[in-house]
């Protein structure tokens, strides 16, 4: 690992991205949390662990410029719309059609990146805006 020193941060997770909307994760139990403190900077350390309500327990997040995405255990994808530099959690999960094992956002959340559940073939979704969020593929 490069650097001169590790930190390590409290908590358990089994899920971890950092992104311009902050650091968030996914606990053995598919809950979602963010770190507060961490929005706009993924150079701090934050303050606190935040839990997330979500529609279901999630298995994979992927945070991105005011967006994050997720997929629970039955691969159904999410995004996380309304976070802003007031509301750091957001405001609700909206539902994405498609079915994904893995995601990954871009810094700026333009572009998203993800993984067929069933036949692993990958797939990539450009010029995500608030008027076309309803598919992956």
């Amino acid at each position: 690992m490069l650097g001169t020193s590790c930190q390590q941060i409290y908590g358990g997770l089994t899920y971890i991205s950092t992104g311009a909307a902050g650091v968030w994760g996914v606990n053995r139990g598919g809950e979602v949390c963010y770190v507060t403190g961490t929005y706009g900077s993924v150079n701090v350390a934050g303050d606190r662990w935040q839990q997330v309500a979500a529609p279901s327990a999630f298995k994979v997040i992927s945070s991105g410029d005011d967006v994050v995405w997720a997929i629970n255990y039955n691969d159904d994808v999410f995004v996380r719309k309304g976070i802003t530099a007031t509301k750091h959690g957001g405001e609700e999960w909206v539902p994405v059609s498609g079915s994904l094992s893995h995601i990954s956002v871009s810094s700026n959340g333009n572009l998203v990146w993800g993984v067929d559940a069933a036949n692993f073939k990958i797939y990539r979704r450009t010029e995500i805006n608030e008027v076309d969020d309803t598919c992956i593929r």
